[in-house]
């Protein structure tokens, strides 16, 4: 079956029937169905209603919670449940994240980090409003604190493997930025080597944020968080952006696995978390990255016919 791509206009607070026609044996079927985008702006042009969101999304946009959860003890290791996040101005930034870790050593302060962007410059920006504006960001998004369970196991898995940092900046922002972690069904309930539009991603920004952002903040959310998928990998493709398996290795691995433990989930419920689902790679690869992992001593892997235990002395020592 293929779906031809159709516009429409939205008008603000009302639910609107949106068409797309499929085309099956030379007959058209056409499928309808209700999205309510609330917007402070008069209008939002829905540009693109893509065949990724009728086969897969469908449920996302009547009715379905994508909200992901964060237990309330989690908050105290540096997640983040309320506030809007850094992408309504700010992607990744993670060619600024490695500059900034390559300039410090990991048992920075967060003081130490903060002169390193604004006096020092390490982040070659032109103003000091800018090196202000991009410390306070990505402090909203990865802490920057040892103080935080979150950063300070980021900071410890960074240097091992270089190909880990894009999963490891993306998982910390995912945690501690609302925004980017709505857009995440999307990209993950996207088939391979299928078309992931700005607008499928500020759609369910806008549902789950209603009234909270206007037009202009909501088609700059797509575009930042579109380019953060991209960054991590998920996506490829400068201007028509395209899922992509990303790659995941031992030590991004155990970052999300300790993401889910410090969720409360535990045993083999830890390889089927939402953070595990971000990896892209089936259950049985973790399984093996976990062994090799815990061969190199980031966390203690233990797997006997259906048991699995799982805990991390290093990476939670005090």
């Amino acid at each position: 079956m293929e779906f031809q791509q159709g516009k429409k206009q939205i008008n603000k607070g009302k639910p609107q029937t949106v068409r797309s026609v499929g085309v099956v044996s030379d007959k058209e079927i056409c499928f309808d169905f209700q999205i309510k985008v609330n917007i402070s702006a008069d209008r939002l042009t829905w540009l693109y209603i893509s065949n990724t969101l009728l086969r897969t999304q469908l449920l996302g946009f009547e009715g379905r919670d994508l909200t992901i959860t964060i237990p309330a003890t989690a908050l105290a290791f540096g997640f983040a449940q309320n506030g809007m996040g850094s992408h309504g101005s700010r992607t990744l930034m993670l060619s600024e994240l490695r500059l900034l870790l390559t300039a410090l050593p990991p048992t920075a302060t967060l003081v130490e980090y903060q002169q390193a962007v604004v006096q020092d410059n390490v982040l070659l920006k032109k103003t000091i409003s800018t090196r202000q504006e991009s410390f306070r960001r990505l402090r909203e998004m990865y802490a920057l604190d040892n103080n935080v369970r979150l950063f300070q196991a980021l900071r410890d898995l960074w240097e091992i493997e270089a190909e880990a940092q894009r999963l490891l900046a993306l998982l910390c922002a995912v945690a501690r930025d609302p925004l980017l972690r709505e857009t995440a069904e999307v990209i993950l309930n996207t088939p391979f080597g299928t078309s992931v539009t700005k607008e499928m991603l500020l759609g369910v920004v806008s549902q789950s944020f209603p009234e909270r952002l206007n037009a202009t903040s909501l088609v700059n959310v797509g575009k930042n968080t579109a380019s953060s998928w991209q960054q991590s990998g998920h996506l490829v493709g400068r201007i028509n952006k395209v899922r992509h398996r990303a790659k995941t290795c031992p030590a991004s691995t155990t970052y999300a696995l300790l993401l889910g433990y410090l969720c409360e989930a535990r045993g083999d419920n830890l390889f089927e978390t939402f953070w595990s689902r971000l990896l892209d790679a089936p259950k049985n690869e973790l399984h093996d990255q976990a062994g090799l992992a815990s061969q190199s001593g980031w966390l203690d892997y233990r797997h006997t016919g259906n048991v699995t235990d799982i805990s991390f002395r290093y990476l939670l020592r005090d």
